[in-house]
Formats: structure tokens, C-alpha cells, sequence
């Protein structure tokens, strides 16, 4: 059981650091390759490279191209493309599953010319790639303070994953805890991280790694900043095949910004009734869109005792992907295990006993994801009693929704 919370924990905790390769893009097919120099790599191990939507809309990248290894340690693959392409890198090799502790892939852009990875199996996610962009110091700089992060941490994965294997359950608990905390411990190196980023972002505004950054971010950003890294891109940049997809991104997050219409909703919650924005007219409604994430663990509890205290004035719709997973892992959980240092239990229990209707985000439900932009987990849109939006964010949305309703009904 504990493996199966470390994984749902977890797993929707990582984020990738794409992986750049510079070059413009072609108005017919241009050629590339990718070659690796992999340590551990055997024949017939597969790398799939996948197509990656950008922004991501949920669904699964359709596979672009395999390759086979043929001789150990190395790998070759030359292509043809119409534009730059994103792609997410797949290990999957032919002695069984492979275990990623932190990334789930590999990110890379495509573009004209020649790329190649160097690294190891056991943390093949983290391969360095040489050529194009990264002959940029800048960027160099960050891949290599990003990695050497992350790189940490899926090393703890590795420890965990070890521990259970020899029963050490007290070991693998205290390195469940050092793996989700370890943004927050360490704060001070991604603080400098994101500094760096913001430095190369400024300097070049027009590359196709800015175009590519902020299409990964575009749902969830200030629509002030996205319109900021329009206005400095150049004509080159914007007429791309990314920066036309970032164009129209855009001009529809500008639609969600404060003050506008909410767009009309129409879900099936898990008890097979209907609800439509027409019917949550009236009140504040509160969308709340949570699963087995840190965030929602340490904010369900409070939204909870939000909605008991004003919902005579204020309506929730809770959002999530699955309910049948959470409700049977709040079956088997035990009394004692943690998460972030708090019981697991009780928290599953508050999840399973919402007093809103629950939407699954499947199907038709799905809709809703895309028109209100959800960027993650905990992702909250507070919407007025007249049907416009007031704040659409992570936690800062909660934090509006509550000053708001005190302010209007009182503590």
C-alpha cells in the first residue's frame, strides 16, 4: 500500500527541463539527427520519441519515431521534420520497465541540424545534450544547476525504491518526505534557477527556447507577462510554428483574465446529475480543481471549513481526474502514514466526504479543463454571483476567494 501512495504522491510532482537545439524553422522538411552516447544501453532497447502538445492539454503525444539500439552504449537516429517539434524522450528497455524517480522523460526541440545525448541508464532523463543552443553558456548554466537539483532528487527516489525492496520501511518513509520536500529545502538554488532563466529570457526574447518556456506555462502565468513576451518577440519569431500556437494561447488566457465572463460550463458530476453555469448563478462559485498532489493534501481540509462557513452565499465544484483511485486508496491507507509530515488518512477521508458535487475530468467533463485553463493541482477560478471571473490561480486564488467572502459576510 505504501508503494501505492508514494507513487500517486509523486508522481504528479515532477515537471521537465526541456531540452533545447537551436535553428529556424523550415518552410519545407528539414533534416536533423540525434545520436547518444548512453552507458548501460543494451540491443534492441527501445527510445520513443513522442510528439509533446504544447501547452499540454492532458492527452498522450502521438509517437513520432522509434529507435532500436543496435550496439551497446550508443544509439543513431536521422530524420525529416516540417517545423520544430517538441518531443519527450521514452526509455524502455528490453530486459523490462524502467523506474524514473523523478522526470518521466526526456524533453527535447527539434530543430534543422545535429544533436547528441551523453549519459547513463540509470539517469537517462538527465542526459546532456551538445549542439545547437547548448553552446549557449547561459543556458548551459541552467541546464547544469537544474539537473544537478533534480539529479539529487531522483537519486532519493532510487533509495526509496531500494528500501522497500529490503523492508526498511522507516528508511523509505523518511526519503518519501525528503522527496517532497525538496523544493522547499532547497529554495535558495531554484530561487538563483529561476533568476537565471529570467536573465536568458530577457537577453533573448525571440529564441525558440522562450517561445517553448512559456507555451509550458502559458495557462498559468499572469496574461500581463504573456503579453509582455509577445510584444518583444520579432517577426521571425512570432510567425514560427510555436510562436503562432503561443499567439492564439495568448489571445484565449487574455478571455480568463479578472473581470471577464466565465465561459459557460455544462458537467456530470459522479452522482449522474447535470450542472450548468446557469445554475451556479447567483452565488460566488468556487472551482476546485484537486487530486493526490502535496498542494491538495495541505489545502483540502481548508477549503472544506471555506465552503461549511459561507455556503449559504458561495457554491464548489470539486474537480478531479479520479475518484474510484482516491477512494480506494483511503480503504487501504494506514492509521500512520504520512505525507509531509500529516496523517494520510484523515485527509483521504475529507477528500471522499466533499459536501460539493464532484466532477471526474473525463469525456464531455473534460471541456471544462480546457476553457478554464487548470495548470495544475491545486488550481482554483473564483467566479462572481453575476458569472465573472474574480481570480484564477493556484493557492493566490483560495487566498482571494477567502478575503473576498469575509470582506462581504464577515469572519
Amino acid at each position: 500500500m505504501k508503494q501505492l501512495i508514494f507513487s500517486c504522491i509523486l508522481v504528479l510532482g515532477f515537471f521537465f527541463l526541456p531540452i533545447f537545439v537551436s535553428g529556424a524553422d523550415a518552410q519545407e522538411n528539414y533534416q536533423f539527427s540525434i545520436s547518444g552516447e548512453i552507458d548501460g544501453l543494451m540491443p534492441n532497447d527501445t527510445l520513443s520519441f513522442r510528439k509533446t502538445t504544447l501547452p499540454y492539454k492532458g492527452e498522450e503525444g502521438e509517437v513520432a519515431f522509434n529507435v532500436i539500439v543496435s550496439d551497446p552504449n550508443k544509439f543513431f537516429y536521422s530524420g525529416e521534420q516540417p517545423h520544430t517539434q517538441y518531443y519527450s524522450m521514452i526509455y524502455k528497455p528490453v530486459s523490462g520497465g524502467y523506474q524514473a524517480s523523478s522526470r518521466q522523460a526526456l524533453m527535447i526541440i527539434v530543430e534543422e541540424g545535429d544533436y547528441h545525448l551523453k549519459g547513463e541508464t540509470d539517469f537517462i532523463y538527465y542526459s546532456t545534450i551538445s549542439g545547437g543552443l547548448y553552446n549557449d553558456p547561459s543556458l548551459k548554466e541552467i541546464v547544469h544547476l537544474e539537473d544537478s537539483l533534480e539529479i539529487i532528487r531522483a537519486k532519493y527516489g532510487k533509495i526509496i525504491d531500494e528500501a522497500r525492496k529490503k523492508g526498511d520501511m522507516e528508511k523509505a518513509k523518511e526519503y518519501v518526505d525528503k522527496f517532497n520536500r525538496f523544493r522547499s529545502n532547497h529554495q535558495e538554488s531554484y530561487t538563483l534557477l529561476r533568476q537565471k532563466i529570467k536573465e536568458l529570457i530577457a537577453n533573448n526574447p525571440s529564441s525558440t527556447w522562450v517561445t517553448v518556456e512559456y507555451l509550458q506555462k502559458v495557462s498559468y502565468a499572469a496574461p500581463e507577462e504573456m503579453k509582455s513576451v509577445l510584444s518583444n518577440m520579432n517577426q521571425e519569431a512570432l510567425n514560427s510554428y510555436y510562436g503562432q500556437i503561443f499567439r492564439r494561447e495568448v489571445e484565449a488566457i487574455e478571455r480568463l483574465a479578472p473581470g471577464n465572463e466565465a465561459p459557460l460550463f455544462s458537467v456530470t458530476t459522479t452522482d449522474g446529475k447535470r450542472i450548468t453555469s446557469d445554475d451556479a448563478r447567483g452565488k460566488y462559485l468556487l472551482l476546485y480543481h484537486w487530486g493526490l498532489c502535496p498542494g491538495s493534501i495541505s489545502v483540502d481540509k481548508r477549503v472544506t471549513a471555506f465552503y461549511e462557513k459561507y455556503k449559504d452565499h458561495l457554491s464548489v465544484i470539486g474537480i478531479t481526474d479520479d475518484m474510484e483511485t482516491i477512494c480506494e486508496l483511503n480503504k487501504n491507507v494506514g492509521e500512520d502514514d504520512e505525507v509531509l509530515g500529516m496523517k494520510l488518512k484523515p485527509v483521504l477521508e475529507n477528500m471522499v466526504a466533499h459536501p460539493w458535487p464532484e466532477v471526474e475530468s473525463k469525456g464531455d467533463n473534460h471541456k471544462i479543463i480546457e476553457d478554464f485553463a487548470f495548470a495544475g493541482l491545486p488550481y482554483f477560478v473564483f467566479i462572481s454571483p453575476d458569472g465573472k471571473i474574480i481570480s484564477r490561480d493556484f493557492h493566490k486564488a483560495f487566498d482571494k476567494a477567502q478575503e473576498v467572502m469575509k470582506s462581504e459576510f464577515g469572519d
